[in-house]
């Protein structure tokens, strides 16, 4: 199974730091996923949850205020 690289970073250091199958983030134009080999992508965060998706199936949430995302190859 492939996976992507993930951090989430807040101004105070590190929320998470691992592997996912999958991530669901609320894109300031809407909720968008990112799996492994997306394209290259820049773009804001609205309020919301982050839906990581781990290896072993499970899901781990992260709630944001807003963000940026940044997605490379």
């Amino acid at each position: 199974m492939e996976t992507l690289k993930l951090e989430v970073i807040t101004p105070s250091g590190a929320i998470y730091d691992g592997s996912a199958v999958s991530v669901t983030l609320p894109g300031d134009e809407g909720e968008f996923g990112v799996l492994p080999h997306h394209a290259t992508l820049t773009t804001l965060l609205k309020a919301g949850v982050i839906d990581i998706e781990k290896e072993d199936k499970t899901v781990e949430s992260v709630v944001v205020n807003w963000g940026v995302v940044q997605v490379d190859e």
